[in-house]
């Protein structure tokens, strides 16, 4: 593999949006070129669909994957009650999401249909690379 990139964010800013827009910005502004990924993990304290509205203000499309935490760890070390937005850059690796649902009411189904998911957005990656 060539090029390899890596950019981390860390933000504790009270507010949910906020704090995952200042996060992804650091994260992003420490690569070079557009990441292939974003990972993330996010305190609980956070309004989630605001966290990820913040970092999907500057990331737009760039996939990304991650969920909650009780402490998040960094390259600037442990933290709590804060958002880690790694953005991974590699013109080898391509990413491929996928998402299930309600995971609290059935754990197994929302498993198979995120695998699922992921298995049907992997064949635009598929059909990409035999072209």
């Amino acid at each position: 593999m060539s090029d390899k990139t890596i950019g981390v964010g860390v933000c504790s800013l009270p507010d949910s949006f906020s704090a995952g827009q200042e996060a992804a910005q650091i994260a992003i502004g420490k690569i070079n070129g557009t990441p292939k990924v974003l990972i993330v993990f996010g305190a609980m304290r956070f309004n989630h669909r605001e966290l990820l509205a913040g970092i999907s203000s500057v990331a737009k499309d760039i996939p990304m994957v991650g969920g909650t935490t009780a402490g998040e760890i960094s390259s600037s070390g442990f933290s709590t009650g804060s958002v880690v937005v790694m953005a991974l850059s590699n013109e080898d690796l391509e990413f491929v999401t996928g998402i299930g649902y309600d995971m609290s009411s059935d754990e197994a189904a929302c498993s198979v249909a995120m695998a699922n998911d992921i298995l049907k957005n992997i064949q635009g990656i598929l059909s990409l690379s035999i072209i």
